[in-house]
């Protein structure tokens, strides 16, 4: 990436209601395992084995990890525009100025557009958002659609004047 960089916004899950809720979960189940495996009592009335109440519980640890060690990285530079949603991606995602037909800031609806938050395709193109309801959409020459969500809207629209790209 040989590109002098403009603009960098870097997001992560830190929505308070989603912490609640994985930290609410993590000590149910944490609970769970010290009544059955240290206490010798059935947790709850239809209880899970042994194995599979730690295996549950291992992989809920390392959900809340991963949603931790999220994030999406937006990179707006002199040659375009770069997008990396880390770890899954370990290249960005370049989209060149000369790609790109139309690029504009713009409210959404995460849930019904592309199903939620992450790298989803849904009936309005490709998304690649971590919270809230407003992108940067870029459409490309191909008619690909392409939604980028930002926090930083002011900042993406003073760029995208800039480059003249802002209708």
């Amino acid at each position: 990436m040989n590109d002098s960089i403009l603009f960098r916004e870097k997001q992560r899950f830190n929505q308070i209601w989603l912490w609640l809720l994985m930290m609410t979960i993590n000590g149910i189940f944490l609970y769970a395992c010290f009544l059955q495996l240290i206490q010798n009592q059935k947790f709850g009335s239809n209880p899970m084995s042994n194995n599979m109440l730690i295996f549950t519980f291992i992989m809920i640890v390392v959900f809340t990890i991963l949603l931790r060690i999220l994030y999406l990285d937006t990179l707006i530079g002199e040659n375009g525009i770069y997008v990396r949603f880390s770890p899954f991606q370990r290249k960005y995602k370049f989209f060149d100025w000369n790609a790109i037909s139309k690029a504009y800031i713009r409210q959404y609806k995460p849930i019904l557009e592309y199903g939620g938050w992450g790298i989803k395709y849904g009936k309005s193109g490709w998304a690649y958002n971590i919270q809230g309801n407003s992108g940067l959409q870029l459409e490309l020459n191909d008619n690909t659609k392409i939604l980028i969500g930002t926090q930083k809207m002011k900042e993406v629209k003073a760029l995208l004047n800039r480059f003249k790209l802002e209708n």
